[in-house]
């Protein structure tokens, strides 16, 4: 695997394009890179202007690094640290990093009813089961 990190913008077969702290592993049968943080870009139009808007490029995942393989990028560019697109996205990862409070807290009126353990202890007592732990059979 390779020592150094560097960004770098890919353009995916998929259309997408991602921006990342990427690190090349060449040692295997097939080379691949391990993408850190990786941003999606997308561009809006709004009259004569034109956006970027930098996006998670996996939403529901929690990893923070994601491997891609050769055959699934088209082009690939190698940014430079004082690039505008690396300061934004170091800016996005940092507050996203900084700042847990994005996730929203589900209310009863948004269809909140109740959490696992909550309903297991409501469950038992309407029918009168004994409280029981957790059990497996392997």
């Amino acid at each position: 695997m390779t020592e150094k990190d560097s960004y770098f913008v890919f353009k995916l077969v998929s259309g997408e394009e991602v921006i990342s702290m990427t690190t090349m592993d060449d040692s295997g049968i097939e080379p691949c890179f391990f993408l850190a943080d990786p941003l999606k870009v997308e561009l809006s139009h709004k009259g004569n202007h034109t956006m970027i808007r930098l996006v998670p490029w996996i939403t529901v995942s929690e990893d923070e690094i994601f491997k891609i393989g050769f055959d699934k990028i088209i082009t690939m560019t190698e940014l430079t640290h004082d690039h505008e697109m690396v300061q934004a996205y170091e800016h996005y990862n940092e507050q996203r990093k900084s700042n847990n409070t994005t996730r929203v807290n589900i209310s009863p009126k948004m269809g909140y009813m109740g959490n696992v353990d909550e309903t297991k202890i409501s469950l038992e007592k309407i029918f009168n089961l004994e409280p029981t732990g957790i059990t497996t059979t392997v």
